[in-house]
């Protein structure tokens, strides 16, 4: 088997989550028009959600084609769930977008979708990379995706080559419109959040721990920090970087960043012996699903937390405001615990390292108030 020096990355999947929150229409009293009223509604997106479910476009529930699927049956966690029950769970409508990018990389794909929510919209940019690549080639050409003008899409005024930043403006700024208005101004958003899943590769060995400060290390580092300088930098301790996964061997690894994670599974690469095809392209899904609903919460919550005064209460509130708040103080607070909805350290962990104090504050202010969450 070779060493980790001399693996070769075969085939990488790259998803890079953008969040736009735009929560004012929603706090607004009275509420404002917008292009799609059900977005400030609660009965009017039960309503939405349902013809989604009966297949009627533009909107689509978020698992289409059933990827994802998994990860919000275990979310939700209800037997033949209705509309009601999708709207507590603040499940979002998938819609379909105007663009559709391809891969200036030699050898690879790129899907685009986007996400309404009642406070704001998202969308997932999802590459795929073949390569047949040493490690620090294939961080080279996955900061290359990340940064230049890697996505090829005509907009209408003639195909050009765009970055990931540009291609996500262009269509946030379609989708917004859609939404809420072509007079809308942009929401509050911030740096994607990333994960990486390593599909293939020859070499890398389940059964041997990663080495500290090893190549395998410095790769991770370098697909999760997104650092320029990853060549040079002084790593972290692994285990301060790593997330715990039940029944896995030693060799495999959940790595962690402030803003992404990377799956690094060598016992199911595709090339391995009797590995499923389906086993890491799911686990990637829930990974990305899961890691999409807490951000897009995470906004809510930080959004409700500058806009309640001291002596506030939700009821001062629009009152789908107030449900998105409170449905998101419980959502949150049992991502956190573990219970009642998807288990993932890597969610809590995303919940304890961004969004801690916020869901705090607004547990606090729910009805009734709820305890902090657990360290």
């Amino acid at each position: 088997m070779p060493t980790p020096a001399e693996i070769k990355i075969k085939k990488l999947r790259l998803s890079f989550i953008h969040l736009e929150c735009l929560a004012a229409p929603l706090r607004t009293w009275p509420s404002p028009e917008i292009p799609m009223p059900f977005l400030l509604s609660g009965p009017l997106f039960q309503a939405q959600m349902n013809e989604a479910l009966n297949g009627v476009e533009p909107y689509s529930i978020p698992w289409i084609k059933g990827e994802g699927r998994r990860f919000w049956v275990r979310y939700i966690q209800k037997n033949s769930p209705t509309t009601k029950d999708y709207w507590q769970a603040l499940v979002p409508l998938g819609y379909q977008s105007e663009l559709s990018p391809a891969a200036v990389w030699t050898d690879g794909t790129v899907s685009m979708r986007a996400f309404l929510y009642p406070w704001g919209i998202a969308s997932i940019v999802d590459c795929v990379m073949n390569c047949a690549a040493e490690l620090k080639a294939t961080v080279r050409l996955a900061q290359t995706i990340r940064r230049t003008a890697m996505f090829r899409v005509d907009p209408g005024t003639g195909t050009r080559d765009i970055s990931l930043e540009s291609l996500n403006e262009l269509s946030m700024d379609r989708v917004r419109a859609a939404a809420y208005g072509p007079a809308t101004e942009k929401g509050q958003s911030g740096d994607p959040f990333s994960v990486v899943t390593v599909l293939d590769a020859d070499g890398g060995d389940e059964t041997q721990v990663v080495e500290e400060g090893g190549p395998v290390h410095r790769f991770l580092e370098g697909l999760v920090g997104w650092d320029s300088k990853w060549e040079t930098l002084v790593l972290d301790p692994l285990k301060d970087s790593t997330i715990k996964i039940k029944k896995s061997p030693p060799g495999h690894l959940l790595y962690a960043g402030g803003r992404g994670r990377v799956v690094w599974f060598p016992g199911h690469f595709l090339s391995r012996d009797g590995a499923s095809p389906h086993t890491l392209w799911c686990y990637h899904q829930n990974l990305m699903m899961g890691s999409l609903q807490v951000e897009s919460l995470g906004q809510i919550a930080k959004d409700a937390a500058s806009a309640l005064d001291e002596d506030q209460t939700l009821d001062e509130f629009p009152v789908a405001y107030g449900d998105c708040v409170q449905f998101t103080a419980g959502i949150l607070g049992r991502v956190n615990g573990g219970k009642n909805t998807y288990r993932s350290n890597s969610l809590r962990r995303q919940v304890q390292d961004s969004f801690k104090d916020e869901v705090n504050a607004i547990r606090k202010k729910s009805r009734p108030p709820m305890l902090e969450l657990s360290p």
